[in-house]
Order: structure tokens, then C-alpha cells, then sequence
């Protein structure tokens, strides 16, 4: 740190050893036993004192820490008068630099609000043989240690760390989450985002089943704009194919007509079977519902297609029942009906 009168005039440096006590020296170098109390002018008016910090010496000149919000500085103080020994207490502060981390929700079905995610803080030593090893984002209240919050959207799909407290190790309120390792300075923090579903009534999260399951995503805040992060997370939901397969006891299976329809959703679509029995695949097909159940398909026969756009099953076939089946993801499933 440097000390300067009131008038700016420059007196010398403050070194703290790493105990923390402060060691004084001239402006040429020489180490002093205490800081200067000397008068400003001939009629004795006290110096006032003010001390600015300056950083960390590296080879000949003064670095300032990046996890460092800005640098201290105290008020002026003056000194007892001329001819008496004066001690200047200064107490100054180094807020730390924070930031924070936003998320936007949006999903295929609509459903935004009460999906949680799960925040998590490391410090990343991978690339020396190691493991991301736990590393506080910041303090709560009491001094404890934050490696892992959740946080859960509202009404609009918003999530932010900017509606969380945080303290540092000392107690003091905090803007925000730290971009770097404590005590480590430039040594950036690695956040993991998780998100883990929706809150059950026992506390615990389930990720809805008619969602895609997304990768965790692993960044960092410190190169970002301000410290600020902002992650955008869509949900698409399951979909899965259905085909019809035709069999009938005289093998005539082509040109005939089924009927698939999803009553939940409104889904209703016609297909023919070809030469093999098979319809079309439909694919595309929502594989549950908003409550997470699974959607039931209908097929219906219709038969052959008459000229008045009308309907009908051959008076040899008795009429067959309806199926009803449920989809899976990455496979194509199959409506079998049989005609006797």
C-alpha cells in the first residue's frame, strides 16, 4: 500500500509480511520504524494520512489480484500533534469480484415454471492428472462454504443466481458468485449445471420422463461479459414411431385402410397397407402426456376405400377389434391386427 498526505504528496510504502503487520518505508526505500508524523509546514499543521492499496510487488512493479473487486483505500486520518507519537489504525476492505449465472427455460410442451437445476462449483485440476475437486461459489451467513445451490425457475422460465444471498469467508455480504478459487488468484472457478427436474413433495427432484435427458453443461464465468453467464435450455419432448402390420388367413393385405388417433391429443391420421401389409411410418409421435403418462394409440381397420370416399371391410372378413398401444423411444412400434 501507499500513503499519501492530504495534498497528494507521496511519503512512502506500507509492505504487510504474511502475518499481516505492516512495514514501513521511505520514499527511498529505507525501512522506517514507524510511518511519518512530521509536520506539513512551519506552523506545525498535522499531515492527514490516507492509504491507497497498490497490490502485490511482482519483479519491479505492482499487480492487482483479479478476484479482487477494486483496490482499498481508507479515509484520511491526521496524526497527533507535532512532538508526540501518533498510531493510525486503518481498516480497509477488498470486496470480491462476482458475477452470476441466468437461466432461460423453454420447452416443446410449454412447461416452464418449476424445473430446477442443480448449480455446482469446482475447482478444475483435470489438466494435472486430478479430479474437479469441490470449491466454494461463496459463504452463507454463518461462513459456511456454497459448492452447490439449486435453482428453480419461475413463471416466465427465469432462473438466476441474482436472487440468492451470499457472503465471504469473513461474513460480509456479497454481490454474487465468485469467478475465481479462493486464494487463488486467476485461477478460475468451473460451474456445473445440472437440471434435475421438478421438486417431489419428499424433497427429492424427478426429471420428467417425456423429456429428452440433456448433458450437464461445464463452464466458466470469468471470461464471460461482467462475470455473467447465460444458459439456455430447451426441453424437447419423447417421440416415437407406429406402423401398422396387416396379416389376414387368405394373405390379401394390400390396399386397406386403418384409422390411428391419440384421444389426449387429437391426433387422427389414415394410412393404407402396401403389398407386404405394412402402412407408412408415422414418426414424430409424443410419447406422454403433461402429467408424464404414457399417450394411448388407437387402430382402427377401416378397410378398402370406395369411390364415394366411404369405407368398407370385405363381408368375407369378420370385423376386427381395435388395438391399443403405447410408444417407446428409438423404436418403431407396431400395430399388428389380423383379420379371420
Amino acid at each position: 500500500m501507499r500513503y499519501r498526505t492530504k495534498t497528494a504528496k507521496y511519503y512512502g510504502d506500507i509492505v504487510t509480511d504474511s502475518t499481516g503487520t505492516a512495514n514501513y518505508y521511505n520514499r527511498y526505500g529505507y525501512k522506517l520504524t514507524s510511518c511519518l508524523t512530521v509536520p506539513n509546514s512551519a506552523i506545525c499543521i498535522p499531515i492527514k494520512y490516507k492509504v491507497v492499496e497498490k497490490g502485490f510487488l511482482g519483479g519491479s512493479s505492482y499487480y492487482f489480484p483479479d478476484n479482487y473487486l477494486e483496490k482499498a483505500e481508507s479515509e484520511f486520518k491526521t496524526a497527533n500533534k507535532y512532538g508526540t507519537t501518533s498510531t493510525l489504525n486503518y481498516s480497509v476492505y477488498n470486496a470480491p469480484a462476482t458475477g452470476s449465472i441466468n437461466i432461460n427455460k423453454t420447452s416443446e410442451d410449454g412447461v416452464i415454471e418449476g424445473l430446477s437445476f442443480k448449480l455446482e462449483s469446482f475447482d478444475d485440476e483435470r489438466e494435472f492428472d486430478d479430479d474437479l475437486i469441490p470449491t466454494p461459489m461463496a459463504y452463507d451467513a454463518d461462513g459456511n462454504e456454497i459448492t452447490s445451490i439449486v435453482l428453480t425457475t419461475d413463471e416466465n422460465g427465469k432462473a438466476s443466481t441474482d436472487n440468492e444471498q451470499f457472503f465471504d469467508a469473513n461474513g460480509n455480504k456479497i454481490d454474487g458468485i465468485l469467478p475465481y478459487v479462493v486464494d487463488l488468484n486467476g485461477f478460475q472457478i468451473t460451474y456445473r449445471l445440472t437440471e434435475i427436474g421438478i421438486k417431489q413433495s419428499d424433497g427429492t427432484y424427478k426429471f420428467p420422463s417425456r423429456y429428452e435427458l440433456k448433458d450437464a453443461v461445464e463452464f466458466t464465468i470469468y471470461d464471460t461479459d461482467e462475470y455473467n453467464y447465460t444458459y439456455d435450455c430447451a426441453n424437447t419432448v419423447k417421440t416415437g414411431s407406429l406402423q401398422v402390420q396387416k396379416t389376414s388367413e387368405d394373405d390379401v393385405v394390400d390396399g386397406l385402410y386403418f384409422e390411428i388417433s391419440c384421444a389426449d391429443t387429437g391426433f387422427n391420421e389414415k394410412v393404407s397397407t402396401n403389398l407386404e401389409g405394412l402402412s407408412p411410418e408415422i414418426s414424430d409421435l409424443p410419447i406422454y402426456n403433461s402429467d408424464d403418462e404414457l399417450l394411448k394409440y388407437k387402430v382402427s381397420e377401416l378397410g378398402v376405400l370406395n369411390d364415394d370416399g366411404t369405407y368398407s371391410l370385405p363381408y368375407k372378413y369378420n370385423k376386427p377389434r381395435s388395438v391399443t398401444v403405447t410408444l417407446d423411444t428409438d423404436t418403431v412400434t407396431f400395430a399388428s391386427i389380423k383379420i379371420l
